[in-house]
């Protein structure tokens, strides 16, 4: 057999390399690696180019076997401390840098790598000790300067990180990363268009940089330009067209402020398109590292039965999930760990509460009295935090209300095993849909019973999820076939605890919002990507009907997004744009104070208010309500009937709903009557115990009845 030219095959994989033909290089080193002499450089190389296509894991792989031939290879080195900080294995990639700066303590890249590990596991004091261990013959390199710019973004000194930035961008040594980063403090101060000239200028310096076509897409998407959000991701596909989120990013997306009902239509036929063609596309493959879009979150905003777009999507996410859950479960099984037998009768119910969310916002708010109220003679309560959930005083609060307090890892093998080292015999998940990549929890299987419920107001689609926790008195007739998971309808009209310390309404008149005194105020107090341009037509009429109210909005935190929305209102009800107040974005207690300034409040249609109704009802206001056909417009309706409100100011058309707000701005008299019967009755809705009860007698009845099958 002739004897391999090594040298010429590291020579011609080389120049592939260069050429960025990843997939050309790879035959040529895995010749190149049956050469003892030439193995590590091998598999180095080789690692390399399956990291700059993005398969990180088997990158990692490669790596590792290399520096087990030779720890002091620093290519191999700095190749594999870049994987696991890409995957997001902080500990362990800073540990490789810092062997890295102990073999070469000049070494530019790895004391930048060191900073970029302290900064993502939020240790500030170690990122100041690292600038200031910075060689000095290195403080004027590019690594140094981004460094200084990201730890005063860390501080909150963002104007001084953009001007370092940038009085940096016009030196020589200036690379895409400097735009990049500039792009990503622009993006925190909501300077879209500033962030959107400066990541196209690190895209011309690397145009075939992913995550840098990813930011672009993102930036699109929050102005609400969905054609070259899509364009850009497009762009992003074409470099690895393996990858299922950057195909589903560029065709499942919705704008932020839709135009028009008939670009909602277009944008859900460009949904059933791009999911008809992943459907049948076997080369797809996750690649988890890539950013995936929120493809189904906007679904509920249209009034319409997403049941079967949901399974479809759900059924998708398996498919293309099925390596890595048979990896997962076959590694974990030849461990033996699977031998949890729930213990229903001698223990107490272990019930776990997953999400992202539990932190200051209104998903806390939705859980925190089910969590501080259920019988802890009976049930052990573990609060599960999802990677990258804030740190805030809220989020003490709730944790201080559980019995195990679990963070999870950033790591899908870890997150496997974290949640089934639990044990659990329910988990539930309040707010899927709400997290890239969190459709995977419920297929992990951690846990016998699987549920969720109203933190997401519709059906998750996932086959993986067995109830769907609902109430009474908040469902239409016929509900059970809008969900995939079995639909629970717990006795009463709400389905949640509603804990009222978590509000306090303050007494600030409307002189603190620059809110005139001599008219009617009607608030519209919601999220404005909530409000369905069908509803600019029924503002039109109350504008009509009642040319001296004045309308309130609260404007989007982007203010792009307040910009078109009042853009398609000017085009649609001219007359409620003229009558229009918006005001910025505010705190939670200003927000309720606002609520009762307001003379009425309007609930949007089709997808109307969830947390905000419980705000609003401690404050008096009125709130009109069109009662539709799925859970997420049905809350406030509920509501009234709960409270038992006479003459409650629930419609059935668009026609009456404008007619009730007319009848009710015109007499004083009723509108009273409503606030004082809704300030009376408002402790009907507060802190009830008995859904806590309610859905304790489920979760006792469901896990006994769980041991039964598995008997």
């Amino acid at each position: 057999m002739p004897s391999i030219d090594c040298q010429a095959l590291l020579d011609a994989a080389k120049d592939e390399f260069a050429k960025q033909d990843y997939i050309k290089a790879i035959p040529l080193l895995v010749k190149l690696i049956k050469d003892k002499d030439y193995r590590v450089k091998g598999l180095s190389s080789l690692g390399a180019c399956l990291f700059y296509l993005s398969h990180y894991r088997a990158a990692r792989v490669f790596l590792e076997r290399a520096l087990i031939i030779d720890a002091g290879y620093l290519p191999a080195r700095h190749n594999l401390a870049s994987t696991l900080y890409t995957l997001k294995c902080y500990e362990q990639a800073d540990r490789e840098f810092c062997a890295i700066i102990q073999m070469n303590p000049e070494d530019d890249a790895a004391w930048q790598g060191r900073y970029h590990c302290c900064s993502a596991l939020g240790r500030i004091d170690e990122c100041r000790s690292i600038l200031l261990g910075w060689p000095k013959a290195l403080q004027t390199s590019p690594t140094f300067v981004l460094a200084s710019a990201q730890l005063l973004r860390l501080e909150g000194k963002k104007h001084e990180a953009i001007q370092q930035l940038h009085n940096f961008a016009g030196s020589e040594h200036a690379g895409a990363e400097v735009y990049a980063l500039m792009c990503e403090i622009f993006h925190e101060t909501h300077r879209l268009q500033d962030s959107l000239k400066v990541i196209r200028k690190a895209i011309s310096l690397q145009p075939n940089n992913i995550f840098y076509l990813c930011m672009e897409a993102n930036i699109h998407y929050l102005c609400s330009d969905v054609d070259k959000c899509s364009k850009a991701f497009e762009d992003a596909a074409r470099l690895h067209p393996r990858s299922a989120a950057l195909l589903l990013n560029q065709h499942l997306l919705f704008p932020v402020i839709p135009t028009s009902s008939h670009q909602i239509d277009e944008c859900r036929a460009r949904f059933n398109y791009g999911l008809n063609m992943a459907e049948t596309m076997p080369q797809l493959e996750l690649v988890y590292e890539h950013p995936m879009s929120l493809h189904t979150f906007s679904l509920a905003y249209h009034n319409k039965d997403d049941r079967g777009l949901l399974e479809r999507y759900s059924a998708l996410m398996r498919k293309l999930a099925a390596p890595l859950l048979s990896h997962l479960h076959q590694a974990r099984s030849e461990l033996g760990a699977f031998n949890h037998v729930p213990k229903f009768e001698t223990d107490k119910l272990r019930i776990g509460f997953l999400s992202k969310h539990f932190y200051g916002h209104s998903n806390t708010i939705a859980f925190q009295g089910l969590i501080r109220l259920l019988n802890r003679d009976q049930f052990n309560i573990y609060l599960i935090h999802v990677h990258g959930s804030l740190d805030d005083d809220v989020r003490k609060e709730l944790d201080s209300f559980a019995d195990h307090v679990i963070y999870l890892s950033n790591d899908l093998s870890d997150i496997y095993n974290q949640l089934h080292d639990l044990e659990l015999d329910i988990l539930y998940f309040t707010d899927l849909g709400m997290t890239p990549y969190d459709f995977l929890f419920p297929f992990f299987r951690s846990a016998p019973i699987q549920i969720t419920g109203w933190g997401i107001p519709h059906t998750s689609g996932n086959d993986s999820v067995d109830y769907y926790i609902s109430s009474d008195g908040i469902e239409p007739e016929g509900a059970d076939s809008l969900y995939t998971e079995k639909l629970v309808r717990l006795p009463g009209g709400l389905p949640c605890c509603c804990y009222s310390a978590s509000f306090e309404v303050a007494d600030i008149g409307r002189e603190y919002f620059f809110l005139p005194h001599h008219c009617k105020l009607v608030g519209c107090l919601q999220s404005l990507h909530k409000l369905h341009p069908d509803f600019d037509h029924l503002l039109e009429d109350i504008a009509l009907r009642n040319p001296d109210a004045i309308f309130v909005f609260v404007g989007d935190e982007y203010d792009v997004s307040t910009e078109r929305f009042l853009q398609r209102l000017a085009t649609f009800a001219p007359s409620a744009r003229d009558q229009t107040i918006v005001l910025k974005k505010m705190s939670r207690g200003e927000y309720q104070a606002l609520c009762k300034c307001m003379d009425l409040l309007l609930d949007p249609i089709y997808y109307g208010s969830g947390i905000t109704f419980f705000e609003a009802v401690l404050s008096g206001t009125p709130i009109i309500t069109l009662e539709g056909s799925y859970l997420r417009s049905r809350v406030v309706a509920a509501g009234y009937r709960e409270m038992a409100i006479i003459n409650a100011p629930i419609t059935q058309s668009l026609l009456e709903y404008a007619e009730v707000v007319h009848e009710l701005l015109e007499h004083d008299d009723k509108r009273c009557s409503l606030r004082r019967q809704i300030l009376n009755q408002k402790h009907r809705i507060f802190n009830r115990a008995d859904y806590v009860r309610h859905f304790e007698q489920f979760c006792i009845a469901a896990s006994k009845g769980a041991l039964n099958c598995n008997e």
